[in-house]
């Protein structure tokens, strides 16, 4: 996805682009891809990048989103509206293979994640495992 606009300020006009990347590797439906390969590729991983430009100057934000890096998966998906994950208990090297592979494409890397972590969610294993595996990276 690509789209550029231009915008007209008090200062003369800034050029706004927007370009969405979806990675090849893991590309999937949302419950039939998930979490991350031996490789470090992550599901359904995008990196969307913000491009402002006014006159000489301009500026690059990215942001990057995927399944959470981590062996597993939601096998009864077309069976319940809230799928369980299933974790997978290979280790945690894909995570550590993924999490590289970002600082060498980007630099410093903040990581926010937003599973639910309340007890009573169908996502806290998955949110208890990442923020350990998170710790120990």
């Amino acid at each position: 996805f690509v789209q550029q606009v231009s915008v007209v300020v008090p200062t003369g006009t800034v050029m706004l682009s927007l370009i969405a990347r979806r990675d090849w590797r893991r590309a999937g439906y949302r419950y039939m891809s998930r979490g991350v390969d031996e490789s470090g590729a992550a599901s359904n991983f995008v990196e969307t990048e913000q491009v402002v430009e006014a006159g000489p100057i301009v500026s690059s934000f990215v942001v990057v989103r995927g399944s959470i890096p981590l062996l597993w998966q939601e096998a009864e998906s077309f069976v319940s509206f809230k799928p369980k994950p299933q974790m997978h208990t290979e280790g945690d090297a894909p995570l550590l293979v993924h999490m590289c592979q970002q600082e060498l494409a980007y630099g410093k890397v903040s990581v926010l994640s937003l599973i639910e972590q309340s007890e009573s969610s169908h996502e806290h294993q998955l949110s208890t495992c990442f923020t350990k595996a998170m710790s120990e990276l």
